[in-house]
């Protein structure tokens, strides 16, 4: 199975619309700032698959749990953008578009 943001951005969308229909719950605001806190709280959960203390030579990294824990974040990073009005389409160029900007940034690694 090939996946692409244009795809997990219109599924993901899709999945929660659906989601609030069967919950009786409409789209605000307030929504998707709810959504955005659970993506922080993915984000904490990859966090914490890897050793933070670095005094600590006994701790190990998950790293198979981490891969399953980004991908949360990703598939809630892009059912967020297509709460807001993205197309799959459109938000692989914002990201498109981003990286671009990113390696233009003098002294910014991220997305390089």
């Amino acid at each position: 199975m090939s996946l692409t943001i244009a795809k997990l951005t219109d599924d993901g969308y899709k999945r929660q619309l659906a989601y609030l229909a069967a919950s009786g719950i409409e789209l605000t605001n307030q929504v998707v700032l709810d959504c955005l806190a659970h993506l922080t709280e993915e984000t904490i959960e990859a966090r914490q698959c890897l050793p933070r203390r670095y005094w600590r030579t006994d701790e190990q990294a998950d790293y198979d749990e981490l891969a399953r824990e980004l991908a949360d974040v990703v598939i809630w990073a892009t059912a967020i953008a297509g709460m807001v009005g993205l197309t799959g389409d459109e938000f692989s160029l914002v990201i498109q578009s981003k990286l671009e900007y990113n390696k233009k940034r003098a002294n910014h690694r991220h997305g390089n």
